[in-house]
């Protein structure tokens, strides 16, 4: 056994020293101080916010039941045409942030991810049901990462991007404390399987 983990230590070593760059690229410059700086950082966030951040997890509201990416991806990925909007169609979708893009102090774009499959979702403040003067604080204090609920209604934007167009307050279900490395497009199934922690992300 501990003549195995030589030779698997070795073949690591020698990987590492002969593909600087590719393995450069999926280091963070997070340090421990920096990681305990964005906690607190959140957390102070969080509290001025009114924001739980480790709820106890509670059943979404019976007008907005939960549904899977794959449901909405197959019951409406095809049949709704571009920029179409299905204002009764009301539902919940829960999952990791995947991405986050501010258009502009009104507008936020999220992609939530769940079992592989990704949905965009359309915060806007025009449908914005909650405290308008929290809109743009409550929707900038989510960070890529973290565990997500939105409630909304189903659509698809004018690129025919399938989509929940929020019309809620988003639910923070868990936070990530610690930034996540982005992802590259690691492909190379050798470097996969010598570097699990590498595959996992």
């Amino acid at each position: 056994m501990a003549a195995a983990r030589q030779t698997l230590f070795r073949s690591l070593t020698r990987c590492a020293l002969s593909q600087p760059r590719a393995c450069i690229r999926f280091q963070t410059t997070a340090t421990k101080a920096s990681n305990e700086l964005i906690k607190e950082q959140r957390e102070k966030c969080f509290a001025e916010l009114g924001i739980q951040p480790y709820p106890r997890y509670a059943a979404p509201a019976p007008e907005y039941p939960l549904v899977s990416h794959a449901h909405m991806h197959s019951r409406w990925g095809k049949s709704l045409d571009s920029g179409a909007k299905l204002t009764d169609a009301k539902l919940t979708i829960q999952g990791r942030l995947v991405s986050k893009r501010e258009a502009s102090k009104k507008l936020f774009f999220f992609d939530v991810e769940q079992d592989g499959q990704t949905v965009q979702v359309v915060a806007s403040q025009v449908r914005y049901d909650g405290d308008s003067t929290q809109f743009q604080a409550v929707n900038r204090a989510l960070m890529v990462g973290d565990i997500v609920r939105f409630s909304g209604f189903v659509g698809k934007t004018n690129t025919g991007e399938i989509s929940v167009f929020a019309t809620h307050r988003p639910e923070l279900l868990a936070p990530c404390v610690r930034p996540i490395p982005l992802r590259s497009g690691l492909s190379d199934m050798e470097k996969r399987f010598r570097n699990r922690h590498l595959d996992l992300l």
